[in-house]
């Protein structure tokens, strides 16, 4: 074979590399993005046609997000050489074919463009999501909030379930641990997106974005309009009776005074944006279902794919959770146990669907990225 030959040859492979790379980035984002786009078209036709409130806006900038992005770079590629590297058996050239290897497996193209679709595709999305719930109150009023709380009172023998939580959890110190805890979620929420955005594991990844698409959409969307409810710490608000919730309002108040406490901030702040009609990034009150148990479900279980110490952390962290959310007056217990339910089902459905699919590679790499 002459050198013409060879050189066609190496010409007409690297072209199909290429063409391969292109298709998987196609069946790997096409389906994602076309449902993200759907809500987003959804969402904002909804409200202008409807005239729901508040105008169409992303919840945080991309400034915000750039920052998220950020500390998440440093992190994921700091902890991705430690955990490779053995510093006393590795020399330079050693640690050199690290550094290569994390280079080749996160930086290809097709990796690069994957993660972009999904870094540009949240603020719309979530934008999209913060706008439908804070319009729930214009079309459907809150009218769940009293069979709730009885509900919750029916499932756990008469007693409220934050009456349950309080001897053991009624300490200023442990109240603002919980709280602390409560709110990382949301840098949970969106480090877990960039992670499983750029991840090498790639049927993790669809898996995660379908569960995650579908979430928001299901749970976040149109439970919360079906099901209207504002929650303990708004009951008063919405019933005209304080029930049985004053003791735990005063306790969270009294704390909040001595230590200032995040949930008493946000709820003080989205009961002025409700009265006010006023736009709030990631505002609006909804109880049913919980979107903070869905997503640190939803953390738990990719955590327990990619590694078990993992996701036995992260399934801690969303029990934790569930009990912040009584014990801070955000939710009925039975909000949380209908979003781990759904949550976990919506999870078993996409992974059946990645798993029948032809559209995403069946290989995955053997080390946990």
């Amino acid at each position: 074979m002459n050198v013409a030959s060879s050189t066609a040859l190496l010409s007409r492979a690297g072209s199909w590399r290429r063409a391969a790379a292109y298709q998987r980035f196609v069946n790997e984002n096409s389906l994602i993005l076309s449902a993200a786009a759907g809500y987003v078209v959804a969402g904002f036709l909804a409200g202008e046609l409807l005239d729901w409130g508040p105008e169409m806006r992303p919840y945080f900038t991309f400034g915000a997000l750039n920052r998220f992005a950020l500390v998440f770079f440093i992190l994921f590629f700091v902890g991705q050489f430690l955990a490779r590297a053995s510093w006393l058996r590795l020399g330079f050239n050693g640690l050199a074919d690290i550094g290569t290897d994390i280079f080749r497996t996160y930086l290809r193209p097709e990796a690069v463009a994957g993660f972009a679709v999904v870094y540009a595709a949240i603020p719309p999305f979530m934008g999209t999501f913060s706008r439908l719930k804070q319009s729930i109150p214009l079309y459907h009023p809150f009218s769940w909030d009293q069979s709730f709380a009885e509900l919750d009172r029916a499932l756990h023998f008469g007693h409220d379930p934050w009456t349950l939580l309080h001897p053991m959890m009624a300490s200023p110190a442990v109240t603002v641990v919980i709280d602390d805890l409560y709110m990382a979620w949301f840098g949970l929420l969106f480090c877990t997106a960039l992670w499983m955005s750029w991840t090498s594991r790639r049927r993790l990844r669809a898996r995660f974005l379908i569960s995650f698409v579908a979430m928001w959409t299901v749970l976040g969307t149109i439970m919360a309009a079906a099901f209207s409810s504002a929650g303990p710490c708004y009951y008063e608000l919405v019933t005209g009776s304080q029930g049985s919730f004053a003791p735990l309002l005063a306790y969270l108040s009294d704390v909040h005074a001595v230590e200032p406490l995040w949930s008493v901030q946000a709820q003080h702040g989205l009961r002025e944006a409700l009265a006010s009609g006023e736009y709030m990034p990631m505002g609006g009150i909804s109880a049913m279902p919980s979107m903070h148990v869905a997503a640190a479900v939803l953390f738990a279980l990719v955590g327990w794919q990619v590694n078990r110490a993992l996701g036995v952390a992260l399934i801690v962290y969303a029990v934790i959770v569930q009990l912040g959310s009584v014990h801070l007056g955000w939710h009925y217990a039975i909000d949380g146990y209908v979003s781990a339910v759904v949550t976990v089902a919506i999870w078993h459905l996409a992974g059946r669907f990645v798993d029948k699919s032809s559209w995403f590679e069946s290989r995955e790499p053997e080390l946990s990225r």
